[in-house]
């Protein structure tokens, strides 16, 4: 587990399902069937309705081990209805978040020792900017490493798994320096139902 949490340790998950796309096409983002009715509220976390996880007893995983890769974070609530809500996808252009990079060594989930940030480029984009590219050249930063959100963060109760490094290029503007294209774990396209994330359900 990262940072000592897992998913599920508090709070709730509200079923929702697609109910269509957004209109702008500038804009990353679904309309959902799940509103302030079903206690969804601005800002909450949006994560995969489907949970895998690409490893199993050969990786000596056991029933109780926390699930790290295997809920997928697609984005936040960003307007609520009674019936309906808006999430925006962290490939939408306005994203700006912390986010970790790490892979499996030797049996366990390891980190890179700092944050990066992670931003939408609409159209399912997502890029991760000024990593150092010495750091891609040494291999510390790999394409297939997974992308984490912030297990600090207030949003979720863990860290979730957003994509993985599909790519890595040189900054045109900066020879220093690296531009990671991020592959989501989720295909937009394929999102037809999700769960809502409500942390407060356990203060109600």
């Amino acid at each position: 587990a990262v940072a000592g949490q897992r998913l599920g340790a508090s709070g709730r998950l509200i079923p929702a399902r697609v109910i269509s796309q957004d209109l702008l096409p500038w804009r990353s983002s679904r309309l959902l069937n799940a509103g302030s009715v079903q206690g969804v509220q601005d800002g909450a976390a949006v994560a995969s309705h489907v949970f895998t996880v690409n490893r199993g007893e050969d990786a000596e995983l056991r029933s109780g081990l926390a699930i790290l890769l295997g809920e997928v974070f697609l984005g936040v609530i960003e307007q609520t209805g009674t019936h309906t809500s808006r999430v925006k996808l962290l490939s939408d252009v306005s994203v700006q978040m912390k986010v970790r990079i790490g892979r499996w060594i030797g049996g366990r989930f390891a980190l890179v020792d700092r944050y990066f940030w992670l931003i939408g480029r609409g159209s399912g984009r997502m890029e991760i900017r000024d990593v150092e590219r010495k750091d891609v050249e040494t291999g510390v930063i790999q394409v297939g490493d997974t992308i984490l959100s912030d297990p600090q963060s207030d949003v979720l109760p863990a860290a979730m798994t957003i994509g993985k490094i599909a790519a890595a290029s040189a900054d045109r503007d900066n020879p220093l320096f690296a531009v990671l294209t991020i592959a989501g774990a989720v295909p937009e396209e394929s999102l037809r139902r999700v769960y809502i994330y409500d942390p407060q359900s356990e203060r109600r």
